[in-house]
């Protein structure tokens, strides 16, 4: 892009016009992704502000907050304080500057194309990284290799970027250095870590970035709990291509239904510890990291589930729950990456689209207090495991109706 057509665009931004007019004379600069968004003509997510010094960027943010009614908080230690709110259009972080420095603010970024700068309202655009070059060439390039030790989340968020932005590829030596650092990825704050993933996992391309990120030694080192001894991370990458790619049916539509618990399904069934309580650690959505885990400790399952009789396969739907379309597509993915057909999955889908809501919410067929009326076990713990054999019962449909439930009763000698 020509930077005179980005000049345009900045300066004819009316959310920045706004803000513009808002601060008054403050000094301020919209830096990183804002205006590398902007230069390829894409509408930014968030928005990085730089004003010089802590004062300063207190009373932005106060005037900002007041301005859209949203609270500032405060990040970090005061002399690197970040103030974050939420804007009308974004969320909005302003930061003070490096020793009032500009050159010294870019240089201490990760890539090149995070490293624009653009004074409100009307300019100039600086640019001392050669960043608007670099996203012309479409490559991500690292400021430097120190700059990325500084920070292990920088070595995902290089391949974040390569995913997200169209057409990218990595520069060489980029590629080199994140290789090279990729153990001291263990070492970053896990939540972070799972902000970073999880910005891959939606990513249009996940596949694409997952299979970087592990050619370049990253997910290993990116697990929950990562290990003292780095431990092989353990995902068939043959599986991406049918998960992510022009696959036969049903992955495409099990994948639509979640695609991102897609990605991470088949992420976290590459790392040792599986779990829920594992998955705490990257701060993600608690229904997210439930299903994500649920897919990764059950998809070999369902590869041994997919070819029995269809009271088994109802009874895993079941126990897997709203989860069962992500286990589906990882377990199918890695059945025909491994030379297995799509019938067997195709059936399985066709029984969870026809069934789903029978399955997952069963209609009781006898109240609690006909069953003790049967049975004669009053409420209590017995009662309770009576009603979860009877549930599963039902979900296998061993039992259809009140009748059928009362001969399983005495069947079972609950009477």
């Amino acid at each position: 892009m020509k930077r005179q057509t980005l000049e345009s665009r900045l300066s004819a931004d009316p959310h920045l016009v706004e803000i513009a007019e808002r601060i008054g004379s403050v000094e301020c600069w919209v830096v990183g992704g804002w205006v590398r968004d902007r230069a390829q003509g894409r509408e930014p997510p968030d928005l990085d502000l730089v004003v010089p010094g802590a004062e300063a960027a207190q009373k932005v943010a106060g005037t900002l907050g007041a301005t859209w009614d949203s609270t500032p908080r405060l990040l970090g230690r005061p002399e690197k304080a970040v103030w974050r709110l939420t804007g009308p259009r974004c969320k909005v972080e302003i930061w003070p500057m490096v020793n009032g420095d500009l050159k010294k603010d870019a240089f201490r970024r990760d890539f090149t194309c995070n490293a624009l700068f653009w004074r409100l309202p009307d300019g100039p655009f600086v640019d001392p990284a050669r960043g608007l070059e670099d996203i012309t060439a479409r490559r991500i390039r690292a400021i430097s290799k120190a700059n990325l030790a500084t920070d292990p989340v920088r070595l995902l968020r290089g391949v974040r970027l390569q995913t997200t932005l169209a057409g990218f590829s990595m520069d060489p030596q980029t590629r080199g250095w994140i290789s090279d650092l990729a153990p001291i990825l263990a070492d970053a704050p896990r939540e972070r870590v799972g902000a970073e993933l999880l910005n891959l996992a939606h990513a249009s391309h996940a596949g694409v970035g997952l299979q970087e990120a592990a050619a370049l030694g990253l997910l290993g080192p990116a697990a929950p709990r990562p290990s003292a001894t780095a431990e092989p991370f353990t995902a068939s990458l043959d599986a991406l291509p049918y998960l992510f790619g022009n696959s036969p049916p049903p992955i495409p539509a099990s994948v639509a239904h979640h695609r991102a618990q897609a990605a991470l399904g088949w992420l976290a069934s590459g790392w040792p510890v599986i779990s829920p309580k594992a998955l705490a650690a990257f701060a993600w959505p608690r229904d997210l990291a439930r299903n994500v885990a649920i897919a990764a400790s059950r998809h070999a399952e369902a590869r041994a589930t997919v070819q029995a009789g269809a009271a088994e396969r109802r009874e895993f739907i079941a126990r897997c729950g709203l989860a069962f379309p992500t286990v589906l597509a990882l377990a199918a993915a890695n059945d025909m990456a491994g030379g297995g057909r799509p019938q067997p999955w195709q059936r399985w889908w066709r029984q969870w689209i026809r069934s789903a809501p029978a399955i997952l919410e069963p209609r009781p067929l006898l109240e609690a207090s006909e069953v003790t009326t049967e049975t004669g076990v009053e409420p209590g713990p017995l009662l309770g495991r009576i009603l979860r054999d009877l549930e599963r019962a039902t979900v296998r449909r061993d039992v259809r109706s009140p009748a059928g439930a009362r001969r399983w009763l005495r069947a079972k000698g609950h009477r």
